[in-house]
């Protein structure tokens, strides 16, 4: 149970909307930030301009460290980013570096002619391919803040643009700057003038960040709302304050939700029907559907003896990708003894490598924020979200179509807290029908932390399927900010049985 794979790149998406502030062009740019939780100091951000020579390429780097913590577990998460172009903004190569714990995944894009190459991969294991050029207008980092500068300087009250962030795919992002007045600001015990700015981005549209420029359009200071009880402020500093100790913000226990009533052996339970509301009124996202869950009105049915629903596999369930590279050395060796075996069909086969995954993985601890399955496949090593991404990639290697789910489980005790539901990572593998009816198979759940004997059960709540695919991870788990540490669960029905021959 882990809401680390939530957090981690939704704040590192939070921060990114101030990622690059309007500043003048100049040969060298290098400013630091501090990152707070209220009084606590977490992390910082550091951003630097160069060009080579006059008439060079201007290359904009970034890198933003924090840290949290987990039950008095520390984790160091870290992004770097790299982005080269023309003096005239044409994009000329890319990169970020994304460290959630394990080893860190590597990004690399060009951008040719033909279209763009992009590496992706960890400690040198890469896969390339080409893709299309980038759909749309957008402006490489220097020319976006030229562009920002201009519209300032004209007097203009909305500033909209797109850019493009590697680390989150090659999808344009689109940024809003709304004018909202001057306003003087407290910055370390002083008073200093600026102009407040609302800025959102599309791919976080749930987040308003409040960023206050200085006369000469450079971020002085940000707040981030970005979750109950976890508004960052990002302040401009000196590089000595930005590297000074961080202290690490606990993040674990304001995103548990104490539902309507306990639920009796929730590993034993195979419907129940929900009520799922936020706190502060807004829209729920969109839940999906699958074999087990569907939305009736307001309700929300999880049974175990489900129906076939939902999108079918595509070929992006088979692909390998950074996060779940089952063409690793590492991830074949684990399907080594898998390949000498019979199964009673691929569901079987599934709910074998489940189980491998649930014994071989040695160290269950904290001490990892978020892991590829090509780490975990060395390290032995993790929680939820490790569990989850190696069965994912094993189910892959052994063909047969995977993703991931994130949502909520049930648990009697957990961190010192009492029936509660925690944000929880698990896997669904597609399986085809054996029989020559209509329906060519469904999705069926696969949690690899519970014990051998129990596959999945119905106190699992489902609020977004991901395929991992490269970039794809901080923009799924945007969709979720609405209801992280805002969520009510209400608990209407459940049951124990499961008719015969159901599952």
């Amino acid at each position: 149970m882990k809401p680390y794979h939530l957090i981690t790149p939704l704040l590192y998406a939070a921060l990114a909307l101030n990622i690059f502030p309007a500043q003048a062009a100049q040969v060298l740019e290098d400013r630091w930030y501090v990152v707070f939780n209220g009084e606590d100091r977490i992390g910082y951000m550091h951003t630097t301009v160069n060009q080579e020579g006059d008439a060079g390429p201007i290359t904009t780097t970034q890198d933003v460290k924090f840290v949290m913590s987990r039950g008095g577990t520390v984790i160091e998460l870290a992004v770097g980013s790299l982005f080269v172009e023309t003096p005239e903004g044409r994009p000329v190569r890319a990169s970020s570096t994304l460290n959630m714990g394990g080893l860190p995944i590597e990004t690399e894009v060009a951008f040719l002619d033909q279209g763009v190459r992009v590496s992706s991969g960890q400690a040198g294991r890469m896969t390339t391919q080409m893709q299309p050029p980038i759909a749309g207008d957008w402006l490489p980092p220097q020319a976006l803040s030229r562009y920002v500068e201009a519209q300032l300087a004209a007097g203009a009250e909305v500033i909209e643009a797109s850019t493009v962030d590697v680390s989150a795919g090659l999808k344009p992002i689109t940024t809003r700057m709304v004018r909202v007045g001057p306003q003087a600001i407290e910055v370390y015990g002083k008073t200093v003038p600026a102009t407040a700015w609302d800025v959102t981005a599309s791919n976080l549209p749930s987040v308003t960040l409040r960023d206050y420029l200085d006369d000469e359009g450079t971020s002085i200071k940000s707040t981030i709302p970005l979750l109950p009880g976890l508004e960052l402020t990002v302040l401009e500093a000196d590089k000595a304050l930005a590297l000074s100790k961080l202290t690490p913000a606990e993040m674990m226990a304001q995103t548990f939700v104490t539902p309507s009533r306990k639920i009796d052996r929730p590993r034993e339970l195979k419907r129940a029907v929900y009520r799922l509301r936020t706190r502060d009124g807004r829209a729920m996202p969109e839940l999906p559907t699958s074999s087990v869950q569907r939305l009736v009105g307001e309700q929300l049915i999880v049974d175990l003896s489900g129906e076939p629903l939902g999108e079918a596999a595509g070929e992006a369930h088979l692909a390998a990708s950074a996060v779940l590279n089952h063409e690793d050395p590492a991830v074949q060796r684990w399907l080594e003894e898998f390949r000498f075996l019979s199964f009673d069909g691929p569901a079987d086969s599934a709910d074998w490598l489940r189980r491998k995954v649930h014994q071989d993985i040695e160290a269950k601890d904290l001490s990892v924020g978020f892991a590829t399955a090509s780490d975990v496949a060395r390290t032995k090593q993790g929680d939820c979200t490790e569990h989850a991404v190696l069965l994912a990639a094993l189910l892959r290697g052994a063909g047969i179509p995977s993703r991931c789910v994130s949502g909520l489980i049930y648990a009697d005790q957990f961190a010192g807290h009492e029936g509660i539901f925690g944000y929880h990572m698990w896997t669904q593998a597609w399986i085809d029908d054996d029989g020559d009816g209509p329906s060519p198979g469904r999705w069926i759940d696969f949690d690899a932390t519970l014990p051998d004997g129990v596959r999945f059960d119905a106190t699992h709540i489902a609020l977004l399927v991901s395929d991992m695919s490269d970039g794809a991870v901080t923009n799924d788990m945007a969709a979720l900010l609405p209801v992280l540490g805002n969520l009510e669960i209400e608990v209407v029905e459940t049951g124990y049985h499961v008719p015969v021959g159901a599952e």
